[in-house]
This record gives C-alpha cells, structure tokens and sequence, in this order.
C-alpha cells in the first residue's frame, strides 16, 4: 500500500473518549453515532449489491470494499456548508460526518490489510484502541492547558507543531494518530462543557483563541483540498462524464444516498429538510477509491460488460 495507507488505521471511537471530557453530550453522541452506523451500513450493504448485480465479481470482500469510498460523507464540506443552520442540525452534521470518516478510513483500511476477517483481527487492534485513548485524553488536556496559558503573541505556531510531534509519535508507534487530531478538534469545539477548561481557564478568553485557531485551520483546509481536487481533476478523463452507463449507476446510487438518508431522518426528532441534502462525498472517497490497488479494483468497462 502507498504511504497514505498509514492513515486509514483510525478507529470511530472517538465518542467513547467523548463522553469522558463532555458527560453533558453522552445520549447526543450516542444517537449521532448510532443513527449514522446504521445508514453507513445500509448504504454500503446496498451499493454491494448493486455491484454484484451489475458486475461478473462474486468475491463479496472486493465488492465490499469498492462500495466502502461511495459511503463515507465528506466533512470538510458538510460542516462548512452547515453554518447557517440550527444549532442542533448543526451539531447532528458535524458528528455525523466526523464518524463518517473515521469509520469509512478505518473500515477501508482493515480490509484492505486482512484478507481474512474473524476474530483475532478485531482483538489484536484493541490494546491500540486503549493506548490511543489514554494519550488522546491527556495530550487534549495539555494542549487546552497551554492554549489559555500561553501569553507570547506566537501561540498557535506551538500548538500546530505539538500536534504534528503526537501525531508522528503515535504513527512510529504504530497507533492511530488522526483519532487524537479528530477528538482535539471535538474538545476545542466544546471547550465551555469540559468540566476542566471551566475551572482551570478563562473560558471567554481562550474562546477567542479558538476562533483564531479555527480560521488558521479553515485556511490550510481549503488550500489541502483544492491541491487534492485539482490533481483529481487533471487525472480525471473527460469522457467518462457522458458515459450513461456510468450516468445510470451513479443515479442509482444517489438515490440509495438520500433513499436511505430520508427513511432514517423521519423518525428522530431532526427536521428532514434540509438536513437530507448535507451528505456530499469529496476527497476522503476520492482518496479511498485512488488507493484501491488494481486487483481490488471494479472498472465500470468490465461492470456491464
């Protein structure tokens, strides 16, 4: 596998972790997580399908795993897009699609490096889970810690730089490092309900810091995404876009997107519209579906042949 593999060992627990720091958050997390497993399951089950169906694979893992890209909603764009809406819709986005990812990069990757899945696959990836988590807790609390001490003008330039050090740490070690990024990211968000920045910092201070630091984020983001997006688009052929056997898969699988999306949103209490519309799929699919090697891979030339 090429090197971007080293970031698909990431595991969807970061709402365990959570639940430590923001007890006020616990039945929300758990309905967020919950809700999305059961529509990224149903999802990826029905594109399997349909590529069985219209392909002459009967090996059910390569099908699986070809589907596994088309499921996983793109987060950089969801919660940027979500901006103006309620506060509640709002935050269902932002951790539907934080799970999205990290369970969509995490699944992709465990079966990509087990061509046979059973039980001591799982139980040898769980004293990684538990030693990620402990260092996922305490670097979090450092880091909160240093954000409201640190007075020097140049305070972000640290903090960015103890990120890459934990994260380059944690991948020497052969943990899953973005499960630390991602649960920093969820505590800076809601640093007013972690029971420790309450008591131990300024919480209207270090709030404005944060700002700060989240435009500074938002700016590399946009700048890793459109270098991403613009080299997918100069390997992209041209061609393909008027293919209508492509066209009719495609459509078939958005309707399965927002089939399944409409079903599921009815019955919590979150509105339908428009809520059903955030679910775009963006680089994380793009990258997913670049690293599948060739043996792996399902060309739509031999899918309807």
């Amino acid at each position: 596998m090429q090197n971007y593999n080293l970031l698909f060992w990431e595991f969807p627990f970061s709402f365990l972790i959570s639940l430590i720091l923001l007890p006020r958050k616990q039945k929300y997390h758990l309905f967020c997580f919950f809700l999305f497993l059961e529509q990224f399951i149903s999802l990826a089950f029905l594109t399997s399908f349909i590529f069985l169906i219209f392909s002459d694979v009967r090996d059910f893992r390569k099908i699986f795993l070809n589907s596994i890209p088309l499921c996983v909603i793109s987060s950089a764009i969801a919660i940027t897009s979500a901006r103006n809406l309620s506060d509640r819709e709002k935050e269902f986005i932002v951790y539907e699609s934080s799970f999205s990812d990290i369970i969509g990069i995490m699944l992709f990757d465990f079966m990509i490096l087990n061509e046979v899945i059973n039980f001591s696959s799982f139980l040898n990836f769980f004293p990684q889970i538990i030693l990620t988590a402990v260092i996922s807790v305490l670097g979090t609390l450092a880091l909160i810690y240093f954000i409201g001490k640190i007075q020097h003008h140049v305070k972000f330039v640290p903090i960015i730089i103890s990120l890459f050090f934990i994260y380059g740490a944690s991948k020497l070690l052969h943990l899953p490092a973005l499960l630390f990024i991602l649960f920093f990211g969820l505590s800076l968000n809601n640093i007013d309900k972690i029971d420790f920045a309450r008591t131990k910092l300024n919480i209207t201070e270090i709030e404005g810091e944060v700002k700060r630091f989240r435009n500074i984020v938002y700016e590399i983001t946009f700048w890793f995404t459109l270098f991403f997006s613009f080299r997918s688009d100069i390997s992209s052929e041209i061609g393909e876009l008027f293919n209508l056997k492509s066209l009719l898969l495609s459509i078939i699988i958005l309707a399965f997107v927002y089939g399944i999306r409409y079903v599921q949103l009815r019955f919590p209490r979150i509105p339908v519209k428009p809520v059903i519309f955030f679910a775009p799929r963006g680089l994380i699919t793009i990258v997913l579906s670049e690293n599948l090697s060739q043996e792996n891979r399902i060309y739509l030339s031999t899918t309807y042949s």
